[in-house]
């Protein structure tokens, strides 16, 4: 017997929506990432410490606090 016919439907949907989020999280948090090493000019020792280190929102709100520095408003940015 296999293994898909134990598992309740349900919980079949309920994980495949799970794996979706988890997927498309990842996908926003590596952009995220990539950003944040391309504004702060990292290098790779550099943005492997601060991004394994850091949450979305830290890096969000660093983003930010950089953007802001440089004198560009990130509602300008949004739109570029």
């Amino acid at each position: 017997m296999s293994m898909k016919s134990k598992v309740p439907k349900s919980l079949e949907k309920a994980w495949k929506y799970v794996g979706r989020f988890m997927w498309r999280f990842s996908g926003i948090e590596s952009n995220v990432s990539e950003i944040f090493v391309s504004l702060f000019d990292l290098n790779s020792v550099a943005a492997l410490m601060f991004i394994g280190n850091l949450d979305l929102r830290k890096k969000m709100k660093l983003i930010d606090l950089g953007l802001k520095h440089q004198g560009i408003d990130k509602d300008c940015a949004r739109a570029a």
